[in-house]
């Protein structure tokens, strides 16, 4: 895994080559959070994406086949521009080091089913009334 400087200012662009392949990154402040664009030699992979301290910027491994990039924050919090190289960061880490990661630690814990006798639509309940 590498840390990649991050200045301490609310938008920022940069370029850095990771493993033969030059990552353009933009990170800027939207209303109450930070989002990412990241285009990889020139082919944009994400664009506005919603940055959440921990989770993987790039959401889907079918987008790349290289690594990926976090933003480390003490205690979860949301990243924020007010804080980069105090104690939030932006990591990138390769596909072998991802891969590296026990399952447990990248799934989603087990949730019981959600139980309705209302009509479920689109993850909204619809209540008919008589």
């Amino acid at each position: 895994m590498q840390i990649i400087d991050i200045a301490q200012v609310p938008n920022q662009s940069f370029s850095v080559t990771l493993e033969g392949v030059r990552w353009d990154i933009r990170l800027k402040q939207a209303t109450t959070s930070m989002t990412a664009d990241l285009a990889a030699d020139g082919v944009q992979v994400v664009s506005g994406q919603r940055i959440v301290a921990g989770t993987p910027i790039i959401p889907y491994q079918y987008l790349v086949d290289d690594g990926n990039f976090l933003i480390m924050t003490e205690n979860d919090e949301l990243p924020s521009w007010e804080l980069f190289g105090v104690n939030q960061v932006l990591i990138y880490a390769t596909f072998d080091e991802i891969s590296a990661v026990p399952p447990e630690v990248l799934s989603w814990p087990q949730l019981p089913a959600y139980q309705s006798s209302q009509p479920i639509i689109n993850n909204l309940i619809i209540v008919l009334e008589p």
